[in-house]
C-alpha cells in the first residue's frame, strides 16, 4: 500500500512539475509578445517622428523661400484643390467633364523646389 502511495505522490509531483514548466513557458511567451509590441510601438513613434520632421522641414523650406515661389506654391495648391473639387463634381456626370475640359485651357507655372537639408 505504501508503494501505491509513493507512485501516486510521484505522479502528483510530476504533474506539478509539468504544470510549472507550462506556466514558465507561457510566461516567457507573454514576455516575448510584450517585447514585440513594445518594439512595434517604438517603430511607429519613430515613423511619426520622421513624418513630423519631414513636415517641419517642408514648412521651413516654404517659409525660407522667396516670396515669388510662395505665391506660385499657393496658387498651385489652390488650383489643385479647385481641380480636385471640380473633378469630384464632374465624376458624377461624365458629359459635363468633356465640355469643361474643352472650355478651359490649362496653364502651367513653374515651382521652385529646393533640396532638403538633413
Amino acid at each position: 500500500m505504501s508503494e501505491e502511495n509513493i507512485s501516486q505522490r510521484n505522479q502528483f509531483e510530476l504533474a506539478k512539475h509539468a504544470n510549472a514548466v507550462k506556466r514558465f513557458e507561457n510566461l516567457e511567451k507573454l514576455k516575448l509578445i510584450d517585447r514585440l509590441e513594445t518594439l512595434q510601438k517604438i517603430k511607429k513613434s519613430n515613423d511619426r517622428l520622421e513624418i513630423k520632421k519631414f513636415m517641419f522641414q517642408l514648412q521651413q523650406r516654404m517659409f525660407d523661400a522667396p516670396d515669388q515661389s510662395k505665391t506660385n506654391f499657393r496658387e498651385y495648391a489652390q488650383r489643385s484643390v479647385e481641380k480636385l473639387k471640380r473633378d469630384s463634381k464632374l465624376s458624377r456626370s461624365p458629359d459635363s467633364r468633356q465640355t469643361t475640359a474643352a472650355e478651359k485651357p490649362t496653364e502651367i507655372k513653374e515651382i521652385e523646389v529646393k533640396p532638403f537639408k538633413v
